[in-house]
């Protein structure tokens, strides 16, 4: 089965991370999409390693990204959709 989805948004706030006991760095941040008719949703973005210092690094609030990754299918508490994402796009600068 393939599970492989990409993503372009706005990022809703400044990404949050931390580092594993393994010292692996993990990165959290919330995607800001346009769904069927232009209604705004929103879509949790976790990353690992290289891509999750990037995002920890250069993501701001407002700006525009691109994630590729796969959708994960867990029971997130608030019916929100998170996506592993396994590589992260700078695509331009905060909204005007």
């Amino acid at each position: 089965m393939v599970n492989s989805v990409v993503l372009v948004g706005r990022c809703d706030s400044n990404p949050f991370g931390d580092t594993t006991p393994k010292g692996e760095s993990t990165a959290f941040f919330s995607l800001r999409i346009e769904t069927a008719g232009h209604v705004p949703g929103r879509v949790r973005i976790s990353l690992r390693g290289k891509a999750a210092q990037i995002a920890m690094d250069y993501v701001k609030a407002g700006m525009l990204v691109g994630v590729q990754g796969r959708l994960v299918l867990e029971a997130c508490g608030d019916g929100s959709i998170e996506i592993e994402a396994t590589n992260i796009r700078l695509l331009g600068s905060k909204a005007a």
